[in-house]
């Protein structure tokens, strides 16, 4: 009658499970999935039941809860993470997760990466909020989280990982100026033409494209923008997209939202809760709205019950037991109402079924913007908590969340049974002897591994043989057949819902907000609901996306308060050089050893990025190569900090001849200790060994040895032999043969420099920063002082009449403060709630608190041995013999280096060029001599000078603009620089097609392109560095950049071209 029984019993094969007190047990995962008996009995009754045993599988998801306006260039972007553990298609407690780290990698217009991990808190309670800085010019950026699990039933770990990739601002790689914006406020729907800058793109021509719902031709208008560039088109009611055309760029939005479908399972006078799309109004969806009960699949009769609606979400009250399905607005649910004769946590029981109730998603009952912000929270849990995102346009989420419950229930019918009793069985031999030696009398055996001659073995491949299975006998009774249908993990999939925006929503750029978006996370509801922002807190936001989420599921609205003037920031170029003074870029990076000095001459316009420890190295050379061994091996970073315990662990798992040569420079105490003794009694020894153990180097010399060895091994051995100055002298010689690369060493300084993007250092920026708001400054004046030239550079956009009273405008921003380094991951709110207080237990009634504690209750199923392995010994990580040649590792600039050093700390300015593979990354890291702890180093400014002195050993990369004087000496070499109008390029002329020059005044509005022509007329080979920048006042377009220097090799009579284009906002 669905009384739970804590005195039953239920067996599995030979083994017996007993219930607790509510008349649950726990079956272990199984490796070999499938149905198998099940014995049940209580008392004097026992029934047989087929239990469907599932592998234990674990998927980890992220939904990453930021908003398009957000990603400006030299921004602080703060992002919410939602995290999902699966397992077997469950939910989990994220608290299983071991060693979460997560990692940005930011990718610019030029294919210049950096990237940095660190760990993250991650708990059931909150989501988990990060904050990252975006560089000028990022083009991509890829976010991820991965950690470990243990898979109790495979006794092993598995790593999960997850990630999200999105653009940002494509129209800065096209030659496009202008683009189109979608906004709502409390007065309706508009649409702005804005260009690069927020320049209004005033009194042109608009074609707007509507599409209703219950339509499906879409109506088409003819509209021009007013003098702040937008069109205004109203509410909208119904209105599912929205199309807008100026000139030849085409952008869409989906001003409707999708729909919301769901299973949901509530028992017998309980209320049915249903999620409204945000883009629709619960009165609205009540008007269209059909409820049908269901009776074996068909609709049957509408029944009568009590309907409420909410700000988003319709409550039905009265719905008796049975099935029903609802179909509206956006809305299509199947519900199930159960006449529960019993509930146990998160399964209701009935006569003839048992089903899955999970928890109801929490809902937003009432939205107040009277007074700030004010939500109210219905059917919330201790774990309910509230996002939100208040941005400036319409929202344009990068990855939309789920709405709805964060899993379908499933349902089993539970059938009655016939006698199964027979009076016997016909065992094999095999099952007879299984039997017998059960029973039979046991002797102690020796279980300790044997030892190897492999003392670091690696399976190369699993070998496998074929299996005879044992002749199962026959039974005295037939079986009876039919089973009862098992409960699905899941009754539906989760169905995968689209991405908010348009057709290309990475296309438009949010440079020019003055403000970023306010980002609210992890807001917990108070006793009665309610969440409350103040109005302060929302800036000038005009659009506020609001979250309710926990582990049940995810709900959502969007609320709109009055809109007020857009200022935008300047964006065009101030600060520029004089025409007057001759001036070049000097990229380098130098290696500094305590007390020496870096000098900016110039602090406004310089970059500087300092890799003083292995974590900035191993990220450096991460960047230049994104090898997922070299992010594995990412744990030497933080050597330093791991106990002995758990250095040995990794040792043990990773020991191989790069990690010998890390541990060789960067921890001798340990390797003395742990290694040496190792590498003793290998019994085949390789020439790494031979050098780690201090043993003769000098039968290596032989030429039929030597000519075997990689770039490594050579440096290392030059080192070692120091008489042997040859060694260095052949590096030196292939290197020497190697063609100069000027694209790829400029590659390296700029993945260098660029790494300041996400690991800056705070006091530079800050000194930085002044300095260039002086520099600005002082430009401005320059220009206001010329006669005629302050007229030239009007602010990007003016103020328009004001229409209507809106709220007052905002003061003209200053000059953005540079990003900040990646800071630390938010940890969890100070302000805890009693429940999540240290120390207290887990409710065990709670959907996810009682997991990790009930994972350990049972012993794991049988598990079938593991395939034979071939093992080899480990040298080089994961190579075979064959792979183990002089190729490995080609001879370069860095591998001389090494051979060439002799005394003191060794630091190589080509340590980017150390990422052919896993093995030569991995070396340098180890010869490198950085500490793992670095120590602020000494920055005095004076003025617009700044003098940075080295603490401690390090690789500064700099870009800075010097001055210097021209020469008029050396090759003869021809420069030629001339403008055309991108849009109106060529004429012809005698049938040919000729370049139109521009010799007049450029015009504001038009895209300009800048052609520079270098030849060499000598029949000598000229490296050439030329200095290019655009007009001060203008704006890049087409992926230019606005100071740049070519640095090329020009072939004897030969030429090279470069273009850059720009253009004149005002």
């Amino acid at each position: 009658a669905g009384i739970p029984q804590p005195g039953a019993r239920a067996y599995i094969g030979e083994r017996e499970y007993k219930p607790d007190d509510k008349g649950s047990f726990v079956v272990p995962f199984s490796t070999s999935p499938g149905t198998t008996p099940m014995l049940l009995s209580s008392g004097d009754i026992a029934t047989v039941r087929e239990l469907g045993l599932v592998r234990e599988t674990y998927t980890l998801a992220m939904c990453l809860l930021v908003d398009r306006e957000a990603l400006a260039a030299g921004r602080n972007v703060k992002a919410v993470a939602r995290l999902s553990l699966m397992v077997a298609g469950m939910p989990a407690s994220l608290t299983l997760i071991k060693q979460p780290t997560w990692w940005i990698t930011l990718t610019d217009r030029h294919g210049v990466s950096t990237t940095k991990s660190q760990p993250i808190e991650l708990s059931d309670d909150f989501a988990t909020e990060l904050e990252f800085p975006l560089g000028d010019a990022t083009a991509n950026v890829e976010i991820g989280v991965r950690g470990k699990i243990e898979v109790r039933s495979e006794q092993r770990e598995q790593e999960l990982t997850d990630s999200q990739q999105f653009q940002i601002a494509s129209i800065h790689s096209t030659p496009a100026i202008e683009a189109l914006y979608l906004s709502r406020s409390t007065t309706g729907w508009s649409v702005s033409a804005l260009g690069k800058t927020g320049e209004p793109r005033a009194q042109r021509p608009v074609t707007i494209s509507l599409v209703h719902r219950w339509a499906r031709s879409q109506v088409n208008v003819e509209l021009a923008t007013d003098a702040r560039g937008r069109v205004e088109l109203g509410q909208l009611p119904g209105i599912e997209w929205i199309s807008a055309t100026l000139g030849g760029l085409t952008q869409q939005w989906l001003a409707g939202e999708l729909g919301i479908g769901a299973v949901l399972h509530v028992s017998a006078g309980k209320e049915v809760v249903i999620a409204v799309p945000p883009g629709r109004v619960a009165d609205d969806v009540l008007r269209r709205m059909s409820l049908v009960e269901l009776r074996a699949g068909v609709p049957a009769k509408h029944p009568a019950v009590e309907i409420e609606a909410l700000e988003g979400s319709i409550v039905i009250r009265g719905l008796p037991a049975g099935e029903y399905e609802l179909r509206g607005s956006g809305v299509h649910y199947s519900i199930v109402v159960a006449a529960a004769i019993s509930e146990v946590p998160q399964v209701v029981i009935t006569p003839g079924e048992l089903m899955h109730l999970p928890r109801p998603v929490p809902q937003i009952a009432a939205i107040d913007t009277s007074d700030g912000l004010r939500v109210t929270v219905r059917d919330g849990s201790k774990r309910t908590r509230v996002h939100v995102i208040a941005t400036r346009f319409a929202s344009s989420l990068v990855d939309m969340p789920h709405l709805g419950p964060s899993w379908s229930p499933g349902r089993r019918t539970d059938s009655r049974r016939m006698a199964l009793y027979v009076s016997g069985r016909d065992l094999g031999d095999e099952y007879r002897y299984i039997l017998e030696r059960r029973s039979a009398k046991r002797f102690p055996s020796l279980l300790l591994d044997k030892p190897s001659l492999l003392l670091n073995p690696w399976s190369r491949r699993t070998t496998s043989t074929e299996v005879q299975s044992a002749r199962t006998g026959g039974y005295f009774g037939a079986q009876p057949a039919g089973a009862a249908a098992s409960m699905g993990a899941r009754g539906g999939g989760r169905q995968e819902q689209q991405r908010r925006g348009g057709t290309d929503a990475a296309f438009a750029s949010h440079d020019f907000v003055p403000d970023p978006p306010r980002v609210f996370a992890n807001l917990e509801p108070d006793a009665n609901g309610v969440v409350h922002v103040p109005a302060a807190e929302l800036g000038n936001a005009v659009c506020v996306t609001i979250f309710v989420e926990d582990q049940s599921g995810v709900s959502m609205r969007r609320t709109y308060i009055p809109d007020s003037e857009l200022v935008p920031r300047d964006l065009r170029l101030v600060v520029a050089l004089d025409p007057e003074r001759h001036a070049a870029q000097r990229k380098r990076i130098e290696p500094l050893v305590e007390g020496q000095t870096l000098v900016i001459e110039d602090l406004a316009t310089a970059k500087v990025h300092i890799i003083d420890t292995v974590e900035r190295a191993h990220a450096y050379l991460l960047a230049l190569r994104d090898d997922p061994t070299l992010r594995e091996f990412s744990f030497v970073t933080r050597w330093h900090t791991l106990a002995d315990a758990e250095r040995r662990e990794l040792y043990s798992k990773f020991a191989c001849h790069e990690l010998h040569l890390f541990l060789f420079h960067k921890d001798r105490a340990f390797f003395d200790a742990v290694v040496k003794p190792y590498l003793a009694h290998k019994r085949v020894k390789t020439f790494i060994d031979h050098w780690l153990l201090g043993a003769d180097l000098a039968p290596y010399l032989e030429p039929s040895r030597l000519v075997r060895l990689n770039a490594v091994e050579t440096a290392l051995l030059a080192q070692r032999l120091e008489a042997e100055d040859r060694l260095a002298r052949i590096l030196g010689d292939q290197v020497a043969m190697l063609p100069p690369d000027p694209a790829r060493d400029t590659h390296l300084i700029d993945a260098l420099i660029g790494a300041s993007t996400l690991d800056g250092d705070d006091d530079f920026a800050d000194a930085q920063s002044e300095a260039f708001e002086h520099a600005e400054r002082s430009a401005v004046d320059r220009i206001s002082s010329r006669d005629g030239l302050m007229q030239a550079m009007p602010p990007p956009m003016a103020a328009p009449p004001v229409l209507a009273a809106p709220r007052s405008a905002p003061p003209r921003p200053q000059a953005p403060a540079p990003a900040r380094k990646l800071a630390a991951t938010v940890k969890k709110k100070e302000q805890k709630a009693d429940y999540a207080a240290e120390g207290s237990p887990p409710d065990m009634d709670d959907e996810l608190g009682g997991d990790a504690m009930r994972r350990a209750d049972e012993a794991p199923h049988y598990r079938s041995a593991d395939k034979t392995q071939e093992w080899a010994e480990n040298n080089w990580w994961h190579l075979t013999p064959s792979q183990m040649i002089a190729a490995l590792v080609t001879p370069n600039r860095y591998w001389r280096d090494l051979a060439m050093h002799r005394t003191g700390h060794f630091l190589s300015p080509s340590l980017g060029l150390a990422t052919a593979n896993f093995a030569e990354a991995m070396s340098a890291l180890a010869t490198i001599d950085l500490p793992f702890v670095a120590t602020q180093h000494a920055m005095v400014a004076d003025g617009p000078r700044m003098t940075i002195t080295a603490k401690h050993n390090a690789l500064a990369g700099s870009s800075q603009l010097l001055d210097g004087e021209l020469v008029t000496g050396g090759p003869p070499l021809v420069v030629g620089m001339s403008y055309v109008r991108t849009d109106d390029r060529y004429d012809y002329s005698t049938g040919e097609q000729v370049d139109k020059y521009v010799t007049g005044p450029f015009a504001t509005g038009v895209v300009y392109t800048c052609q520079v022509v270098l030849a060499n007329p000598t029949s000598s080979r000229q490296r050439i560095s030329a200095l290019i920048q655009v007009p001060r006042g203008s704006i890049t377009v087409s992926a230019s950049k606005q100071t740049d220097t070519i640095d090329i090799l020009l072939a004897p009579y030969g030429t090279h071209g470069h273009e850059v284009s720009f253009y004149f906002p005002t």
